[in-house]
């Protein structure tokens, strides 16, 4: 008791002085932290960021990390002032010599914490470089800095002192006529990786606390994302509109219509219904084989222009079948593309259960694979994933599903493709002396990070664009021998193939819009991907339409010589094969989340929708593929007109 007495007068006896040398070299840090935190971002990232844009959003971003610092030196001072009365080197001493138990204590908390993060990491296969570690540096180098400066100059001048409170004043002056507008300068925010660490935490916590109905949307410091309605959770700028009943809900300024004839182009109008004779009449019902090759970026492969051969066995199917140029997936991840691959519809119109990240698919959502099961099919599917267990619902159908390969080899961390194809063999041959049709599933999953060097595959670099294209070198490998495979034993000419992947891949350079793997955005690095056919007595050819990966369970039916469902919201992709095709609905993508995107291709159009902050970007395809090039205030008329495509369609598949 005499000793915590004794501590708590020493605290008090050196707390003044040093509490406001800590004060100001907080403030310091805080000021210089935040004004490089917007900086960098914007300049690579804000392709439309204005001088003056610029100049406001690192006032507010330095303004507020300002104030932060000072509150942060505050407390420093006070707790550290005891160590730091003799000057820097002495207050390290102390540290070292008078406080070894806390220090210990905090040695083993770093590392049990790191321990703890290293087991989640490779149980979860989180990829280091993908995680934003920014805030803890930022504040780690701000604590370091107020530190330093506190202790080395612990009696600051009375000069210094006013010029500090000074400064003080003039942050929460700038804080205080700067916050109100920031609704103004959303624009340069709405890609959330360009607000900086400070802008995007400070702007979320404010909005949310000024959120009247806790949609999401406020009806302060906003501009194209204000709420109309603060007090009904069911009325914001991201709330589904229902035509017309008369109200307002997505504060748009009008109740929507449902004129989507007056919308339409040529590309709108809807293919006619397939029937099981316009599949084969010598083939029918076909043996169909699903590859899926798990984040294979269509522009990586030589057939859609790649520089290298990353693909071989891949490009020589395309060369010999039906190539899909411009398909998409509905969505950057696995958990987004994967329902709507097993159902032929839309993310956002199934019946699921939500989790935090993986969404259950519910029995009541009908696959493909329980179509075909009805029609007397085998149905196998191969897919190394522990997410993909029994408890994600995505085995519905099949009679078997097979999630576990080698128990020694986990596939985000080991290579997988070698047993996916010697599995499939296994299956092919089973499959094949057996009497009745059947459909087999092989999913790939290597190219998925992380990218890891294969021996028997000559590397790349060691970038990691080198090697993900080494993954997808040894998984195209692995897909030649599986080729081979089904040769020998006389089933390669009567069987359809279909090959595809469920998103794309960022690695986080310009080009990728600072994106690095996926799930994060529905630009076309993560959403465009290789669409191949093999109907027996086919092709070749290339289909230039633009088609989504919501079409290949309704292109499977059809090969087995079943309708397509009413409500599904794909097309069967085979008219385009037979070379009869229609005009092909616009293509949508969703990325499911608070805030969510959206996006709608018409080609050669495609609009992005930012549901987080109401703000549209529109690209022509055809001549700006890599999406650099916003035309939504250039072309408001087609703005509006897929704008209105897209709100039109999200109302649809409710």
């Amino acid at each position: 008791m005499r000793t915590c007495t004794k501590m708590l007068r020493r605290q008090k006896m050196y707390a003044k002085r040093p509490t406001r040398a800590f004060s100001l070299w907080g403030m310091l840090a805080g000021s210089l932290f935040g004004a490089l935190d917007v900086v960098p971002d914007h300049l690579l990232l804000a392709g439309e960021l204005t001088l003056r844009t610029g100049v406001f959003l690192m006032g507010i971003s330095t303004a507020i990390s300002c104030v932060a610092g000072a509150l942060l030196g505050v407390f420093l001072g006070i707790a550290l002032a005891p160590v730091c009365r003799r000057g820097l080197l002495m207050a390290l001493k102390a540290l070292l010599w008078r406080w070894p138990l806390v220090l210990a204590v905090v040695a083993l908390l770093i590392v049990g914490a790191g321990g703890a993060a290293r087991y989640v990491i490779i149980a979860r296969g989180i990829q280091l470089d993908a995680i934003d570690f920014r805030p803890i540096i930022t504040s780690m180098l701000a604590i370091a800095f107020c530190f330093t400066g506190g202790c080395t100059f612990s009696r600051p001048r009375r000069s210094s002192i006013l010029l500090g409170l000074g400064y003080f004043a003039f942050c929460l002056g700038i804080i205080t006529a700067g916050l109100p507008r920031i609704g103004s300068y959303s624009g340069a925010l709405t890609d959330p990786s360009a607000q900086g660490v400070v802008l995007g935490n400070v702007i979320s916590v404010i909005r949310s606390a000024m959120d009247g109905d806790g949609d999401g949307f406020a009806a302060v410091m906003c501009s194209a994302d204000c709420d109309c309605n603060d007090d009904n959770p069911h009325i914001h700028p991201a709330a589904i509109d229902i035509p017309g009943n008369g109200l307002d809900e997505d504060c748009s300024g009008a109740d929507l219509t449902r004129g989507l004839a007056a919308l339409s182009t040529p590309s709108d109008t809807p293919p006619p219904a397939i029937s099981p004779e316009a599949v084969s009449t010598s083939l029918s019902p076909l043996n169909t084989l699903l590859i899926t090759v798990d984040a294979m970026r269509a522009d990586h492969m030589h057939t859609y222009g790649y520089a290298r051969q990353t693909t071989p066995h891949l490009d020589r199917f395309a060369k010999k079948n039906i190539l899909f140029v411009q398909a998409r997936s509905q969505g950057p991840s696995t958990r987004h593309a994967f329902p709507s691959l097993l159902t032929g519809r839309y993310f956002s119109g199934l019946a699921l259960v939500q989790g935090k990240k993986w969404s259950k698919l519910m029995p009541q959502n009908t696959t493909f694979a329980e179509r075909l099961k009805a029609e007397h099919y085998r149905t196998r599917a191969v897919v190394p994933y522990f997410r993909f267990n029994e408890r994600s619902g995505f085995g519905q159908g099949f009679d078997i599903w097979k999630t576990t390969l080698d128990a020694d080899r986990d596939p985000v961390w080991d290579p997988s493709a070698d047993l996916v194809t010697d599995v499939g063999l296994r299956y092919l041959a089973e499959l094949s002396t057996s009497k009745g049709p059947w459909f087999l599933w092989l999913h790939y999953f290597d190219p998925h990070a992380s990218y890891i060097p294969h021996p028997d595959i000559p590397e790349y670099g060691s970038s990691r664009v080198d090697r993900y294209d080494g993954e997808l070198k040894f998984t195209d490998h692995h897909i030649g021998r599986l080729f081979q495979g089904m040769r020998k034993m006389g089933i390669w000419e009567d069987t359809a193939i279909v090959i595809t992947s469920d998103h794309g891949e960022g690695f986080g350079r310009e080009a990728d819009h600072g994106i690095a793997y996926h799930g994060f955005s529905l630009f076309d690095t993560e959403i465009r991907i290789p669409l191949m056919i093999r109907v027996p007595g086919v092709g070749p050819k290339k289909v230039a339409t633009s088609v989504g990966l919501i079409d290949v369970p309704l292109t499977i039916l059809s090969l087995a010589g079943i309708p397509s469902p009413p409500e599904a919201h794909g097309v069967s992709l085979l008219p385009y094969v037979r070379g009869n095709p229609p005009k092909r609905p616009p293509v949508l993508s969703e990325l499911p989340g608070r805030p969510g995107q959206m996006a709608l291709v018409d080609w050669p159009y495609k609009i992005i929708w930012h549901l987080g902050q109401n703000r549209y970007a529109l690209f022509h395809l055809e001549d700006d593929p890599g999406e650099r090039v916003d035309l939504a205030t250039t072309l408001p008329k087609t703005r509006d007109r897929l704008k209105k495509m897209l709100h039109l369609r999200r109302f649809e598949i409710r």
